[in-house]
């Protein structure tokens, strides 16, 4: 009885860690489409042109943000489309589907700061920070009743 204890509350500990943090599994498709609604239609078509090559060396990366080197002049935004907001919100709901499970956020964050959309990119990652606290807390809190009625008779 003992050892079975034991080992559901190891199973409880090792649950979390199951799970990779992959852009499927932290991003959703409902979290795609805010964040489709955001990018214009460039932008989008530059997300997904990013998301579908390889990336560059973070090295480059760093010398093109160097402060010597970065323009932070706002680009100008354009009004955007219907019919292309609904053929990229099909596009990245179809790139997630194939390419989200090998994916981490930080590609994703990436890609978004390289067209030039670090807003989103933050704004997306506080929304994935904060699902992964819940989904934390959750997982204390039924810990915590396990871990109570374990030590009720």
């Amino acid at each position: 009885m003992r050892t079975e204890r034991l080992l559901a509350l190891l199973f409880l500990l090792l649950c979390p860690c199951l799970g990779e943090d992959t852009v499927a599994e932290d991003l959703g498709v409902h979290q795609l489409g805010r964040l489709v609604e955001l990018l214009t239609p460039r932008e989008c078509e530059k997300l997904l042109f990013t998301l579908s090559h390889p990336e560059d060396s973070i090295f480059q990366d760093l010398e093109r943000l160097s402060p010597e080197t970065n323009d932070l002049g706002l680009p100008t935004r354009v009004r955007r489309d219907t019919e292309s907001r609904t053929q990229c919100k099909t596009a990245l709901t179809e790139w997630l589907v194939n390419h989200g499970e090998q994916m981490y956020y930080d590609r994703l964050s990436r890609a978004l700061q390289r067209i030039g959309r670090t807003d989103i990119a933050i704004e997306v990652g506080k929304n994935i920070n904060q699902d992964k606290a819940l989904s934390l807390q959750r997982y204390v809190d039924d810990y915590h009743r396990r871990v109570a009625t374990m030590g009720s008779p």
